[in-house]
């Protein structure tokens, strides 16, 4: 599957670089540059288009511990914004969890807590105590990595639609080989579509209909970085060209260029978030004062 942004981008930083021979930036050098770029510029970017929301319900294998629930980090988060527990049934933000603990204190039943409610982050999990009844439901807000520069949408079947012909699928292009098929039933109570010849038969012998085999190879996704803010994905990635080069002027110029760039753009939502009201911040001393 073709990916024109992604090629476009890996043009203009092979002409930024002015080094526009394969032989002096070989292509596979030239995307490692861009992935490590965007791992620099994950580390400290910190703007809404970074910012996702994701919901946990609480079920019995989170609570196999008596002294805390426990769960999964996200494997796209980069930093913790916050933490909260709403109410199952309203929605409704029953309380945040505003202290974070070191892990030995969070462990320790005899060290000094100054809230009850607290959670830390250990390995690959955070841990929440108290321990939490099944069914409650957590709201974890974070910072978040993008996906690849070069990320296709999976040929699954939330990714089609049935507002559009097969042809003009937003997320999906039709192949007639060397794609992922999906099975189509239309005709019958409801069109629907799966991933699996069986499950197709399945709803078919129940609800009637057509099946009809389509293959697909996904899209490219929107990724903000390459597509509304191409010029840091540049500049990050020329630092480490200039590295690959042992050109260390290269390498500082457009390391300094894009800490300056996300400097900038942190700068500027700190500013957005300062308008349109007087604003509070509460800071948890831990009984220092």
């Amino acid at each position: 599957m073709a990916t024109p942004q992604y090629d476009s981008l890996k043009a203009k930083t092979r002409d930024w670089s002015n080094r526009r021979e394969v032989a002096t930036v070989p292509e596979s050098v030239l995307e490692d540059c861009l992935r490590y770029g965007n791992d620099d510029v994950y580390r400290t970017l910190r703007i809404p288009q970074l910012e996702y929301t994701t919901s946990f319900t609480v079920a019995s294998s989170n609570n196999l511990i008596k002294q805390y629930s426990e769960f999964d980090v996200p494997e796209d988060l980069i930093e913790f914004v916050y933490l909260a527990k709403r109410d199952p049934t309203t929605g409704v933000v029953q309380y945040v969890y505003n202290q974070v603990n070191d892990i030995r204190t969070f462990l320790d039943p005899y060290a000094d807590q100054y809230n009850v409610r607290r959670y830390v982050w250990k390995d690959f999990k955070f841990l929440i105590s108290p321990q939490l009844a099944v069914g409650d439901i957590l709201e974890l807000h974070y910072y978040r990595r993008l996906g690849q520069l070069d990320a296709l949408y999976s040929v699954i079947p939330v990714n089609y639609s049935f507002a559009y012909a097969d042809a003009s699928q937003p997320l999906l292009d039709t192949i007639a080989s060397g794609g992922t098929n999906l099975y189509k039933v239309s005709g019958g109570t409801a069109s629907k579509i799966f991933a699996t010849s069986g499950e197709a038969a399945t709803y078919q012998a129940t609800n009637g209909g057509t099946t009809t085999t389509v293959m697909f190879v996904g899209k490219e996704a929107w990724n903000w970085l390459r597509d509304a803010n191409e010029r840091l994905v540049i500049f990050a990635a020329l630092a480490h060209v200039g590295a690959y080069l042992v050109n260390p002027e290269m390498e500082k110029r457009y390391a300094d260029a894009t800490e300056k760039t996300i400097t900038a753009l942190n700068r500027e939502e700190k500013y957005r978030r300062a308008k349109g009201g007087n604003v509070q911040i509460n800071v948890n001393t831990g009984g220092l004062i």
